[in-house]
């Protein structure tokens, strides 16, 4: 280590593994590496000793990096560290504009964090409707009267437009977390629409209908379909866990479908004996229970034909997660427990995840064959399978001396 002038003749004379300080700026120094020299500046911030550097000989001239320094040393000065501010204004540089900093979201949160099906609504939320408003804009540019505009060009949609704000709410605070956005989330301030709940309850009629609609429309649609459907109003499972089901998830001795994912993680769904029956009756020739068009993928989210079916059955506004609901709302009606109806779900509070850990299958798998049964009786048949060719198909058939079934 020797200390002298940091000049340009200096700085050349400099051999690999030398460290020469400045004999007049405290800290100011440079040091000589294989292939390089590069200055830098010890200072005190924190109370803890730092090395920031500023940059290489020959890209930096030395009255170039002693400036750099003294700008260095009055920050530490302040009490602030100059390495850290750098640091700061570098990644809000490389955040750029906000199309830039959605490709950092997509990157660090949603590709690593989100589930497939969640991922590709961000992915579609972002691109449809916020990179054209705001991908060119620099992030810090984006106010909350920009947010309020927003709000104003969905005053016709407000649910949809909970949905931009939140997603919005949560990108600016992942770059808030990030260091890359400075100033207060543009969103905080920005209310929320007020929303009604949609409280969708099926009744016996409903049930009927919707059941009749589904053997009418046997003929015509894809069987998939109207498998999906009935076991989504036999179960209460989410549509994703059902798309997705596939037969070696289905355990027909123990009356149970064993999810290894879902919304919700791990989970197992109860199955009542009409869901069982319809599974049991099934034929395996694709891995997914509801297959699609080619059997080697899923079936699509079947939104056309579940449009034409609720027409059919003269129940327009039903949506396929009503179903859910009408599974909920029916075991409810028939008195069971709040922890039964609970876990037959899978719901995911935590809170309700503590009140169930105790919870034995066999008393929800009860809870859910009163239910599905129950569901069943609505819909004035039965669900049977049929042993002519070995257990290999399922059928409704109507229901001989049973009536509807009180409570």
């Amino acid at each position: 280590m020797a200390v002298g002038r940091i000049i340009k003749t200096s700085v050349d004379a400099l051999k690999p593994g030398e460290t020469l300080f400045d004999d007049e700026l405290k800290g100011f120094m440079v040091r000589a590496r294989t292939g390089a020299k590069v200055y830098a500046l010890k200072y005190v911030a924190g109370g803890r000793q730092r090395i920031m550097t500023l940059g290489e000989h020959g890209v930096l001239t030395p009255d170039q990096a002693r400036k750099a320094a003294l700008q260095a040393k009055a920050t530490a000065t302040r009490g602030d560290d100059p390495q850290l501010k750098r640091d700061e204004e570098k990644a809000r540089a490389e955040a750029g504009t906000f199309a830039k900093f959605a490709a950092l979201y997509d990157q660090r949160h949603v590709g690593p964090h989100q589930k497939d099906r969640t991922a590709a609504e961000t992915r579609r939320l972002i691109e449809r409707y916020l990179k054209p408003r705001y991908g060119s804009r620099p992030l810090a540019g984006v106010t909350k009267a920009d947010v309020l505009r927003l709000k104003d060009t969905f005053a016709d949609r407000p649910v949809a437009f909970n949905r931009l704000r939140a997603l919005l709410h949560h990108m600016f605070e992942k770059a808030r977390e990030w260091d890359l956005h400075p100033g207060p989330n543009p969103v905080a301030d920005v209310p929320k629409n007020r929303e009604r709940a949609r409280v969708t309850t099926l009744s016996a009629a409903d049930y009927k209908a919707l059941f009749g609609a589904l053997k009418d429309a046997e003929a015509k649609e894809h069987p998939s379909v109207i498998l999906c459907i009935r076991l989504l109003a036999l179960t209460g499972a989410r549509l994703s866990e059902i798309l997705t089901l596939e037969w070696r998830h289905v355990d027909i001795d123990n009356a149970a479908l064993r999810l290894p994912d879902s919304k919700t993680g791990a989970k197992v769904i109860a199955l009542g004996a009409p869901a069982l029956a319809l599974l049991a009756g099934q034929k395996r020739v694709s891995k997914f229970v509801c297959y699609g068009r080619d059997m080697e993928s899923p079936l699509a989210p079947p939104q056309r034909q579940w449009r034409r079916i609720r027409t059919a059955a003269k129940l327009p506004d039903l949506h396929i997660h009503d179903l859910r609901h009408g599974f909920a709302t029916t075991a409810a009606m028939g008195g069971e427990a709040m922890k039964l109806i609970g876990a037959a779900l899978g719901h995911s509070s935590s809170q309700m995840t503590d009140r169930y850990i105790a919870l034995e299958l066999d008393p929800v798998r009860a809870a859910a064959d009163r239910v599905s049964r129950r569901i069943e009786a609505f819909t004035g048949a039965a669900i049977t399978t049929d042993k002519s060719d070995g257990g290999a198909s399922a059928e409704i058939v109507p229901l001989k001396g049973r009536g509807k079934r009180k409570g």
